[in-house]
């Protein structure tokens, strides 16, 4: 049987392909200047014969991506593997039902500036869905039928739905784990988040602080607890007490979040600042409301990923803005190139965005109205990452 597109027997190319697959596993695993394996262990490891092997050795050497020495053996170059091989990006949303869905705004507004990226650097996207519940090896064939060239796993559960993508394909990304995950070509999220909430608030000096935590009690995100554990931290370190009751799950629904609330200023003196996620805005505001509490005035509330919805909340909410842009850019160096030898964990740069959610402690006899107006202009804090 002949390949019509390259004149080949179906059999030698399968062969060329697996060993061109196998090779460029090998390369974006090292940086530019360490050694490949000798051809004969090579054939070993995949089973494929020298031939195989040295056709696509060559054509990784054409393209500058390996280096033969003489009497040492092959090496990784600082040139980028070809692009032709990233014709078509799969990325795979990981989540509890598998569905595709776009009821989790960031990921909406993630997946329409990474696939502005994809196209600007002439590839195209396939969508998929993975239910987490999903065995990694069911994956790995899925992946390995599409012959999937480029893969983005967008919030992985497990580190062995990881090991699975990258099996599948040499070249792959994942981008914001719900679990901790050492690996640089994960995009993690980045430690900043809550630093900059609270270094935001205690230099308006609120030392009474609630958080909405965002660990489910049914299904533990590592990525939640270590925020919270972040604020506890940071609250210990300024020597400022945390009641029980300023930190509590609400989840994303209107009662569950008021059943937060309500515990959290039940307690007296109450809170004098909120942290939240974006999504839960309109639950707190309504709470503090019918409290007779002004957001930004009396109570001040910073969020979280800087959705539209938080520049849209009367009075437009603080929040951090995790550059979308910023992420697609470096998950798309990551497909290319892989890791940089000089750097750590990948994570892309955080913004806190001022608005009027966030304004000083009120001081006794002064106007809150007043206050509200001097804190109404927008202003930008910058993560050090």
């Amino acid at each position: 049987m002949i390949n019509p597109s390259t004149n080949q027997p179906a059999g030698r190319s399968r062969r060329r392909q697996a060993a061109q697959r196998h090779l460029e596993r090998l390369l974006l695993a090292r940086h530019p200047g360490e050694p490949l394996p000798p051809i004969r262990e090579l054939m070993r490891e995949t089973g494929l014969g020298r031939l195989a092997l040295e056709h696509a050795l060559a054509g990784l050497a054409a393209a500058g991506a390996v280096e033969r020495r003489p009497r040492r053996g092959l090496f990784r170059t600082a040139v980028p593997l070809p692009r032709a091989a990233l014709a078509a990006v799969d990325l795979v949303l990981c989540s509890a039902s598998g569905r595709i869905a776009f009821a989790d705004e960031f990921f909406g507004e993630f997946l329409a500036v990474f696939a502005d990226a994809l196209t600007g650097g002439g590839y195209s996207l396939r969508l998929h869905g993975l239910a987490d519940a999903e065995p990694a090896a069911a994956l790995e064939e899925r992946l390995r039928r599409a012959e999937a060239a480029a893969v983005v796993l967008y919030a992985p559960a497990s580190a062995e739905t990881v090991r699975a993508a990258a099996r599948a394909c040499p070249r792959w990304a994942a981008a914001y784990p719900r679990t901790l995950l050492a690996d640089p070509r994960v995009m993690q999220d980045n430690p900043d988040m809550v630093p900059l909430q609270l270094g935001h608030l205690f230099s308006l000096g609120h030392r009474r602080i609630g958080y909405l935590d965002q660990t489910d009690p049914q299904a533990p995100a590592a990525v939640a607890r270590e925020r919270r554990e972040a604020f506890y931290r940071l609250m210990a370190g300024r020597g400022l007490r945390v009641r029980p009751e300023w930190v509590g799950y609400g989840g994303f629904t209107e009662a569950g979040i008021f059943a937060a609330l309500t515990a959290m200023f039940r307690p007296r003196p109450p809170p004098t600042a909120v942290i939240c996620a974006d999504m839960q805005l309109p639950a707190v505001y309504r709470f503090l409301e019918r409290r007779g509490l002004r957001p930004g005035a009396d109570c001040a509330v910073v969020a979280t990923d800087d959705l539209r919805l938080a520049a849209r909340m009367d009075p437009p909410a603080t929040s951090v803005t995790n550059d979308r842009a910023g992420a697609a850019r470096l998950l798309l160096r990551l497909l290319e190139t892989g890791p940089a030898a000089e750097t750590g964990p990948a994570v892309a740069p955080l913004t806190l965005t001022v608005r009027a959610s966030t304004g000083p402690v009120l001081k006794p006899g002064q106007s809150r109205t007043v206050r509200h107006k001097e804190h109404k202009e927008h202003k930008k804090v910058n993560s050090p990452h």
